[in-house]
Protein backbone atom coordinates (compact mmCIF):
# COMPACT_ATOMS: atom_id res chain seq x y z
CA UNK A 1 0.00 0.00 0.00
CA UNK A 2 2.08 3.38 -1.04
CA UNK A 3 1.61 6.31 1.12
CA UNK A 4 2.00 9.57 -0.22
CA UNK A 5 2.09 13.09 2.23
CA UNK A 6 -0.98 14.38 0.79
CA UNK A 7 -3.13 11.07 1.85
CA UNK A 8 -2.86 11.61 6.17
CA UNK A 9 -6.25 9.32 6.71
CA UNK A 10 -5.78 6.00 5.33
CA UNK A 11 -8.07 2.82 5.09
CA UNK A 12 -6.49 -1.12 4.60
CA UNK A 13 -6.51 -4.33 6.29
CA UNK A 14 -3.42 -5.53 8.67
CA UNK A 15 -1.45 -6.53 5.82
CA UNK A 16 -1.35 -2.87 4.41
CA UNK A 17 -1.00 -1.72 7.56
CA UNK A 18 2.38 -3.71 8.38
CA UNK A 19 3.73 -3.08 5.36
CA UNK A 20 4.35 0.71 6.01
CA UNK A 21 6.02 3.13 8.61
CA UNK A 22 3.19 6.16 8.58
CA UNK A 23 4.93 9.35 9.54
CA UNK A 24 3.80 12.02 12.02
CA UNK A 25 0.85 13.40 10.36
CA UNK A 26 -1.01 10.51 9.13
CA UNK A 27 -3.34 7.81 10.92
CA UNK A 28 -4.25 4.16 9.88
CA UNK A 29 -7.96 2.13 10.03
CA UNK A 30 -7.22 -1.56 10.36
CA UNK A 31 -10.44 -3.07 8.90
CA UNK A 32 -9.31 -6.63 10.12
CA UNK A 33 -8.01 -5.01 14.26
CA UNK A 34 -10.89 -2.56 13.53
CA UNK A 35 -8.80 -0.34 15.08
CA UNK A 36 -7.00 3.34 14.73
CA UNK A 37 -3.31 3.63 14.89
CA UNK A 38 -0.87 6.71 14.06
CA UNK A 39 2.04 7.20 12.72
CA UNK A 40 5.56 8.23 14.42
CA UNK A 41 7.75 7.83 11.22
CA UNK A 42 9.81 5.30 12.81
CA UNK A 43 7.36 2.49 13.63
CA UNK A 44 6.44 0.23 10.97
CA UNK A 45 2.89 -0.22 10.68
CA UNK A 46 2.07 2.52 13.68
CA UNK A 47 1.08 2.53 16.88
CA UNK A 48 -2.50 1.98 18.40
CA UNK A 49 -3.85 5.41 19.86
CA UNK A 50 -4.28 4.16 22.56
CA UNK A 51 -0.97 3.44 23.25
CA UNK A 52 0.38 6.51 25.03
CA UNK A 53 3.55 8.08 25.02
CA UNK A 54 5.66 8.19 28.38
CA UNK A 55 7.31 11.04 30.51
CA UNK A 56 9.39 9.69 33.70
CA UNK A 57 9.12 11.59 36.92
CA UNK A 58 11.54 10.91 40.09
CA UNK A 59 10.22 13.74 42.38
CA UNK A 60 6.65 15.94 43.38
CA UNK A 61 4.85 16.55 40.28
CA UNK A 62 1.57 18.71 39.84
CA UNK A 63 -0.12 17.25 36.19
CA UNK A 64 -0.51 19.41 33.20
CA UNK A 65 -2.66 19.68 30.29
CA UNK A 66 -0.20 17.57 28.28
CA UNK A 67 -0.23 14.78 30.35
CA UNK A 68 -3.99 14.08 28.90
CA UNK A 69 -2.34 12.27 26.08
CA UNK A 70 0.48 10.57 27.24
CA UNK A 71 1.50 8.13 30.22
CA UNK A 72 3.33 9.60 33.06
CA UNK A 73 5.93 7.05 34.38
CA UNK A 74 6.76 7.57 38.26
CA UNK A 75 10.44 5.82 38.55
CA UNK A 76 11.84 6.87 42.10
CA UNK A 77 13.37 4.69 45.44
CA UNK A 78 11.53 7.79 47.29
CA UNK A 79 7.98 8.10 48.77
CA UNK A 80 6.62 10.69 46.59
CA UNK A 81 3.05 12.77 45.72
CA UNK A 82 1.43 13.22 42.38
CA UNK A 83 -1.03 16.50 42.65
CA UNK A 84 -4.45 17.07 40.24
CA UNK A 85 -4.71 20.64 40.04
CA UNK A 86 -7.75 22.77 41.10
CA UNK A 87 -9.82 23.74 37.91
CA UNK A 88 -8.51 27.36 38.67
CA UNK A 89 -4.82 25.70 37.94
CA UNK A 90 -5.24 23.71 35.28
CA UNK A 91 -8.80 23.51 33.27
CA UNK A 92 -8.86 19.76 32.26
CA UNK A 93 -12.43 19.07 30.55
CA UNK A 94 -14.81 17.75 32.68
CA UNK A 95 -16.01 14.07 31.55
CA UNK A 96 -13.45 13.92 29.06
CA UNK A 97 -10.11 14.09 30.73
CA UNK A 98 -8.39 10.74 32.01
CA UNK A 99 -5.09 11.02 33.24
CA UNK A 100 -2.80 7.69 33.13
CA UNK A 101 -0.03 6.83 35.66
CA UNK A 102 2.09 3.82 36.41
CA UNK A 103 4.94 3.06 39.30
CA UNK A 104 8.09 1.14 38.42
CA UNK A 105 10.38 2.37 41.60
CA UNK A 106 10.26 0.83 44.91
CA UNK A 107 9.02 4.27 46.40
CA UNK A 108 5.17 4.81 46.96
CA UNK A 109 3.21 6.64 44.84
CA UNK A 110 0.47 8.78 46.92
CA UNK A 111 -1.75 10.49 44.16
CA UNK A 112 -3.57 13.73 46.07
CA UNK A 113 -6.25 16.31 45.10
CA UNK A 114 -4.90 19.81 45.07
CA UNK A 115 -7.25 22.08 47.58
CA UNK A 116 -10.64 22.30 46.83
CA UNK A 117 -10.21 19.03 44.36
CA UNK A 118 -11.97 15.79 45.48
CA UNK A 119 -10.25 12.36 44.34
CA UNK A 120 -11.81 8.96 45.08
CA UNK A 121 -10.39 5.62 44.98
CA UNK A 122 -6.95 4.31 45.89
CA UNK A 123 -4.83 6.97 46.01
CA UNK A 124 -1.33 4.89 47.06
CA UNK A 125 0.35 2.73 44.23
CA UNK A 126 2.80 0.63 45.29
CA UNK A 127 5.77 -0.93 42.64
CA UNK A 128 4.27 -2.12 38.78
CA UNK A 129 0.42 -0.58 39.81
CA UNK A 130 -0.81 2.06 37.33
CA UNK A 131 -4.24 4.12 37.94
CA UNK A 132 -6.36 6.03 35.31
CA UNK A 133 -7.50 9.08 37.13
CA UNK A 134 -10.67 10.48 35.53
CA UNK A 135 -12.62 13.55 35.29
CA UNK A 136 -16.29 13.29 36.12
CA UNK A 137 -16.96 16.72 37.17
CA UNK A 138 -15.96 20.39 38.24
CA UNK A 139 -12.48 19.67 40.49
CA UNK A 140 -14.24 15.60 40.96
CA UNK A 141 -11.98 13.33 40.02
CA UNK A 142 -12.15 9.39 40.61
CA UNK A 143 -9.43 6.63 40.36
CA UNK A 144 -9.55 3.68 39.34
CA UNK A 145 -6.41 1.44 39.76
CA UNK A 146 -4.92 -1.68 39.57
CA UNK A 147 -5.03 -1.75 43.15
CA UNK A 148 -8.18 -2.82 44.25
CA UNK A 149 -10.30 -1.97 47.41
CA UNK A 150 -9.70 -4.82 50.01
CA UNK A 151 -12.65 -7.00 50.19
CA UNK A 152 -13.89 -8.71 53.15
CA UNK A 153 -11.73 -11.05 55.11
CA UNK A 154 -12.54 -14.70 53.44
CA UNK A 155 -13.18 -17.33 56.68
CA UNK A 156 -10.50 -19.43 57.77
CA UNK A 157 -9.15 -22.44 56.10
CA UNK A 158 -8.29 -25.72 57.42
CA UNK A 159 -5.00 -26.09 59.29
CA UNK A 160 -2.31 -27.34 57.01
CA UNK A 161 -0.49 -30.52 58.70
CA UNK A 162 2.02 -29.47 61.42
CA UNK A 163 5.45 -28.52 59.63
CA UNK A 164 8.99 -30.30 60.54
CA UNK A 165 10.54 -28.98 63.71
CA UNK A 166 12.67 -26.16 63.50
CA UNK A 167 16.02 -26.14 64.52
CA UNK A 168 17.08 -25.73 68.48
CA UNK A 169 16.87 -22.22 69.45
CA UNK A 170 19.60 -20.72 71.23
CA UNK A 171 20.04 -21.21 74.91
CA UNK A 172 18.33 -18.20 76.58
CA UNK A 173 20.41 -16.38 79.73
CA UNK A 174 20.57 -17.60 83.06
CA UNK A 175 17.56 -17.20 85.12
CA UNK A 176 17.77 -15.65 88.53
CA UNK A 177 19.65 -17.62 91.56
CA UNK A 178 16.48 -19.17 93.20
CA UNK A 179 16.44 -18.57 97.24
CA UNK A 180 19.08 -20.33 99.72
CA UNK A 181 17.64 -24.06 100.69
CA UNK A 182 17.72 -24.91 104.13
CA UNK A 183 20.48 -26.50 104.96
CA UNK A 184 21.00 -29.88 105.28
CA UNK A 185 21.75 -32.32 108.11
CA UNK A 186 25.48 -32.58 109.14
CA UNK A 187 26.54 -35.65 107.27
CA UNK A 188 29.14 -38.22 108.81
CA UNK A 189 32.72 -37.56 109.67
CA UNK A 190 35.71 -38.39 107.05
CA UNK A 191 38.16 -40.26 107.63
CA UNK A 192 41.18 -38.86 108.83
CA UNK A 193 43.16 -37.62 106.46
CA UNK A 194 47.18 -38.53 105.89
CA UNK A 195 49.71 -36.62 108.12
CA UNK A 196 50.72 -33.43 106.61
CA UNK A 197 54.22 -33.17 106.07
CA UNK A 198 56.95 -32.14 108.87
CA UNK A 199 56.53 -28.30 109.51
CA UNK A 200 60.21 -26.48 109.41
CA UNK A 201 62.65 -26.43 112.64
CA UNK A 202 61.50 -23.76 114.99
CA UNK A 203 63.98 -20.69 115.82
CA UNK A 204 66.61 -21.58 118.87
CA UNK A 205 64.92 -20.79 122.55
CA UNK A 206 66.35 -18.34 124.46
CA UNK A 207 69.29 -19.02 126.23
CA UNK A 208 68.76 -20.89 130.31
CA UNK A 209 69.66 -19.02 133.21
CA UNK A 210 72.71 -20.10 134.95
CA UNK A 211 73.02 -23.59 136.59
CA UNK A 212 73.81 -24.19 140.26
CA UNK A 213 77.29 -24.29 141.09
CA UNK A 214 79.44 -27.39 141.04
CA UNK A 215 81.21 -28.39 144.41
CA UNK A 216 85.02 -27.73 144.56
CA UNK A 217 87.32 -30.13 142.84
CA UNK A 218 89.36 -32.93 144.75
CA UNK A 219 92.80 -31.66 146.05
CA UNK A 220 95.57 -33.17 143.76
CA UNK A 221 97.83 -36.15 145.83
CA UNK A 222 101.18 -35.05 147.41
CA UNK A 223 104.40 -34.92 145.29
CA UNK A 224 106.66 -38.00 146.30
CA UNK A 225 109.60 -37.16 148.41
CA UNK A 226 112.96 -36.38 146.82
CA UNK A 227 115.83 -38.43 147.35
CA UNK A 228 118.12 -38.45 150.95
CA UNK A 229 121.40 -35.94 150.39
CA UNK A 230 125.02 -38.36 150.42
CA UNK A 231 125.89 -38.91 153.78
CA UNK A 232 128.95 -37.04 154.98
CA UNK A 233 132.14 -38.80 156.35
CA UNK A 234 132.66 -39.81 159.50
CA UNK A 235 134.35 -37.56 161.86
CA UNK A 236 136.91 -38.29 164.42
CA UNK A 237 135.33 -39.29 167.25
CA UNK A 238 135.35 -35.82 169.10
CA UNK A 239 132.73 -34.11 171.22
CA UNK A 240 128.95 -33.57 169.39
CA UNK A 241 128.98 -31.90 166.82
CA UNK A 242 126.39 -29.47 165.55
CA UNK A 243 123.49 -30.42 163.91
CA UNK A 244 124.57 -29.80 159.94
CA UNK A 245 122.46 -28.38 157.57
CA UNK A 246 119.19 -29.15 156.26
CA UNK A 247 119.81 -30.93 152.86
CA UNK A 248 118.52 -29.44 149.89
CA UNK A 249 114.24 -29.90 149.43
CA UNK A 250 114.10 -32.53 146.57
CA UNK A 251 112.42 -31.55 143.41
CA UNK A 252 108.67 -30.83 142.87
CA UNK A 253 106.48 -33.92 141.96
CA UNK A 254 104.70 -33.28 138.76
CA UNK A 255 101.32 -31.28 139.10
CA UNK A 256 97.83 -33.16 139.50
CA UNK A 257 95.10 -33.37 136.74
CA UNK A 258 92.91 -30.20 136.96
CA UNK A 259 90.22 -31.30 138.81
CA UNK A 260 86.54 -30.08 137.02
CA UNK A 261 85.88 -26.27 137.08
CA UNK A 262 83.97 -25.28 139.62
CA UNK A 263 80.65 -22.99 139.69
CA UNK A 264 80.23 -19.40 139.25
CA UNK A 265 80.89 -18.10 143.05
CA UNK A 266 77.47 -17.03 144.52
CA UNK A 267 73.77 -17.28 144.19
CA UNK A 268 72.51 -18.95 141.28
CA UNK A 269 68.82 -18.68 139.98
CA UNK A 270 66.81 -20.02 136.89
CA UNK A 271 65.18 -17.85 134.56
CA UNK A 272 64.15 -17.91 131.00
CA UNK A 273 65.56 -15.51 128.76
CA UNK A 274 63.80 -12.85 126.43
CA UNK A 275 65.15 -11.76 123.19
CA UNK A 276 62.78 -8.73 123.78
CA UNK A 277 64.86 -5.35 124.59
CA UNK A 278 62.70 -2.49 125.03
CA UNK A 279 62.57 -1.41 128.79
CA UNK A 280 60.02 -3.11 130.19
CA UNK A 281 58.86 -5.94 132.91
CA UNK A 282 59.88 -9.17 131.59
CA UNK A 283 57.28 -11.12 133.50
CA UNK A 284 57.61 -13.85 135.71
CA UNK A 285 60.73 -15.57 135.77
CA UNK A 286 62.08 -14.11 132.74
CA UNK A 287 64.76 -11.85 132.15
CA UNK A 288 66.31 -9.86 129.31
CA UNK A 289 68.38 -7.24 128.17
CA UNK A 290 68.56 -3.67 126.33
CA UNK A 291 70.72 -4.64 123.42
CA UNK A 292 70.44 -7.45 121.11
CA UNK A 293 74.07 -7.99 120.88
CA UNK A 294 74.43 -9.74 124.38
CA UNK A 295 77.75 -8.50 125.18
CA UNK A 296 77.09 -4.87 124.40
CA UNK A 297 74.21 -4.47 126.60
CA UNK A 298 73.96 -2.03 129.62
CA UNK A 299 71.13 -2.92 131.22
CA UNK A 300 69.24 -6.14 132.80
CA UNK A 301 65.58 -6.39 133.27
CA UNK A 302 65.05 -9.44 135.93
CA UNK A 303 61.71 -10.30 137.55
CA UNK A 304 61.44 -10.72 141.37
CA UNK A 305 60.10 -14.21 140.43
CA UNK A 306 62.75 -16.86 139.07
CA UNK A 307 61.45 -20.11 136.85
CA UNK A 308 61.19 -22.05 139.99
CA UNK A 309 58.77 -19.79 141.45
CA UNK A 310 61.27 -18.29 144.18
CA UNK A 311 60.89 -14.30 145.14
CA UNK A 312 64.53 -13.15 145.08
CA UNK A 313 63.77 -9.27 145.98
CA UNK A 314 65.37 -9.89 149.29
CA UNK A 315 69.01 -10.76 147.30
CA UNK A 316 68.63 -8.03 144.46
CA UNK A 317 68.39 -5.65 147.14
CA UNK A 318 71.20 -6.45 149.49
CA UNK A 319 73.20 -5.68 145.84
CA UNK A 320 71.15 -2.50 145.60
CA UNK A 321 72.13 -1.63 149.16
CA UNK A 322 76.13 -1.76 148.52
CA UNK A 323 77.85 1.79 148.44
CA UNK A 324 81.09 -0.04 146.37
CA UNK A 325 81.35 1.35 142.67
CA UNK A 326 81.70 -2.49 141.28
CA UNK A 327 78.61 -3.66 143.52
CA UNK A 328 79.19 -6.86 142.36
CA UNK A 329 78.37 -8.88 139.18
CA UNK A 330 76.28 -11.31 137.32
CA UNK A 331 77.08 -14.24 134.81
CA UNK A 332 74.59 -15.18 132.52
CA UNK A 333 74.95 -18.92 130.96
CA UNK A 334 72.85 -21.24 129.01
CA UNK A 335 71.90 -24.36 131.47
CA UNK A 336 72.36 -26.87 128.73
CA UNK A 337 75.77 -25.30 127.60
CA UNK A 338 78.23 -23.46 130.29
CA UNK A 339 80.24 -22.65 127.41
CA UNK A 340 77.55 -20.15 126.42
CA UNK A 341 77.73 -17.25 128.84
CA UNK A 342 78.61 -13.43 129.69
CA UNK A 343 79.83 -11.84 132.56
CA UNK A 344 78.96 -8.34 133.33
CA UNK A 345 79.94 -5.98 136.71
CA UNK A 346 77.33 -3.66 138.02
CA UNK A 347 77.20 -1.09 138.60
CA UNK A 348 74.21 0.44 139.32
CA UNK A 349 70.34 -0.58 139.68
CA UNK A 350 66.67 1.17 139.16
Amino acid sequence: MPLTDNKNIILGDESDRTSVTPHTAQLIKDADATYLFYGDGTTVGGVAVDVRPSVTKTGTYSFVRKDEGRLVVFNSSSDITFTVPNDSSVSFPDGDTELHVINIGSGTLTLAGAAGVTLAGTTSLGQYNRANIRKIAANSWVNTSSVGVTGPTGPTGPSGPTGPTGPQGATGPTGPSGSDGSDGSTGPTGPTGPTGPTGPTGPAGSDGSDGSTGPTGPTGPTGPTGPTGPAGSDGSDGSTGSTGPTGPAGPTGPTGPTGPQGSFGGATFKYDFSTNTSDSDPGAGKLKLNNATQNSATTIFIDDSDLDGTDIQSFLRTIDDSTSTIKGHVKISNLTDSSQFVLFTISFSY
